[in-house]
């Protein structure tokens, strides 16, 4: 659009109705009222290209306004019910437009851009008051999952139900003495998300949460699926498929690394990690299965921790500190090559980040877990059954290390 007028403007001979160029040092560019008439061809013409272009500048704006997305991992809920976009990012592009048309010189094309784009664009605000109630996290322009998607994993968690003392099921895998998810009623969306909104805010939030579930084992048959932007998809098929294989992948969708992993995170000691997410590294002692030997002295049983994956289409040091941070194994999908060009399904195959990655990348974490072993004496145990009572157990660790006084 903007090089139509510009080559018009640069024309020796005017367009009819578009002013005529001086000419001089001082006078290059400037346009000036032409005598002639506005009504000829070449008129016409010039205003049904810059007219088309605006039309289909429009028409996409138009289609952004009625998006349903999550950007940056935040449920946009606009009127229209459709398409996912970044709303903001059209918008922005559409002033910058009008912007440049304002330098072409040429003040009849000029006055009819503003007038389209500004029109666009004031239907595209109108779309953005309708997103108001939603939540903007750095002007998110990444899409985390479908608006219908992300309220119905919302609403199978036990803490968005209105009855939370129910022990559930997953709808389809029925388990004795629990009830099916979908048959326990729900909070109210609006109630679902001011809840949400804060962990939003906060840096991470759970979209798939299996604790409260039948069968969820802690340290046998549940890991921790970390994903940032739109690989939030791929982390949800492999959630439903590890489900069937009897494996509780819980997603949690971080929206700011920094607030999680970064410097701030470590400032308060990775307090939305470990306090408001709930993660920690826990040994989970279950009996052995297989290996280690067992003598009068030794007993041999298995602590094992959940692990976590982390997927991102970004370079690795964004989430691979996880594991770090708690103390568990994890294993870190990223980008690690040069890219090539496809589909985004052939992209995230070609890095190892799309659901098949992720499920291969839980059951090795799950299965060198699972290799660990923790060795108790004999006596420990004697001691236990001897009833010896203990201490409330210490969660802050200043209290095993004494405070440093700076002179």
């Amino acid at each position: 659009m903007v090089s139509v007028i510009a080559r018009t403007a640069r024309r020796e001979k005017p367009l009819p109705g578009c002013g005529a160029v001086r000419r001089g040092p001082r006078a290059r560019g400037r346009v000036e009222p032409s005598p002639r008439g506005t009504g000829s061809r070449r008129d016409a013409r010039h205003q049904r290209v810059v007219a088309a272009v605006l039309q289909r500048s429009e028409a996409r704006r138009v289609a952004a306004r009625g998006a349903v997305a999550v950007d940056g991992g935040v449920a946009v809920r606009a009127d229209p019910p459709g398409l996912g976009a970044a709303v903001a990012a059209r918008v922005v592009g559409g002033e910058h437009a009008v912007g440049r048309g304002r330098r072409c010189g040429d003040r009849a094309a000029q006055a009819l851009h503003q007038g389209r784009v500004g029109a666009a664009l004031r239907r595209a605000e109108a779309g953005r008051v309708a997103a108001a109630r939603a939540v903007a996290v750095d002007g998110g322009v990444t899409r985390g999952a479908e608006q219908k998607t992300f309220l119905q994993s919302l609403k199978r968690q036990l803490r968005f139900k209105r009855d939370q003392s129910q022990t559930l099921f997953a709808t389809g895998f029925e388990m004795a003495g629990a009830v099916d998810e979908a048959q326990v009623e729900s909070l109210g969306e609006e109630e679902i998300f001011e809840a949400i909104r804060h962990d939003v805010l906060a840096g991470a939030y759970y979209l798939v949460d299996y604790r409260g579930y039948a069968g969820y084992e802690p340290g046998d048959n549940v890991v921790n699926i970390f994903a940032l932007g739109s690989l939030t998809t791929e982390a949800l098929k492999a959630s439903d498929a590890l489900l069937r294989r009897g494996i509780y992948a819980n997603v949690i969708v971080v929206t700011c690394t920094d607030l999680l992993l970064g410097v701030q995170a470590h400032q308060d000691g990775y307090a939305v990690l470990k306090q408001r997410l709930g993660l920690n590294a826990n040994l989970h002692i279950v009996p052995a299965k297989e290996g280690g030997d067992v003598n009068l002295e030794l007993a041999v049983i298995a602590g094992r921790r959940v692990p976590c994956v982390s997927v991102h289409d970004g370079e690795p040091g964004l989430l691979d500190n996880i594991g770090s941070a708690l103390g568990i194994r994890q294993e870190s999908l990223a980008i690690r090559k040069h890219s090539k060009c496809g589909r985004p399904s052939e992209i995230y195959k070609y890095h190892g980040l799309d659901s098949e990655s992720i499920i291969e990348a839980c059951g090795k974490v799950l299965a060198e877990t699972a290799l660990e072993q923790t060795v108790v004496s004999t006596n420990t145990l004697a001691s236990l059954h001897a009833g010896q009572q203990s201490t409330a157990p210490q969660t802050d660790w200043r209290q095993l290390w004494p405070e440093r006084h700076d002179h």
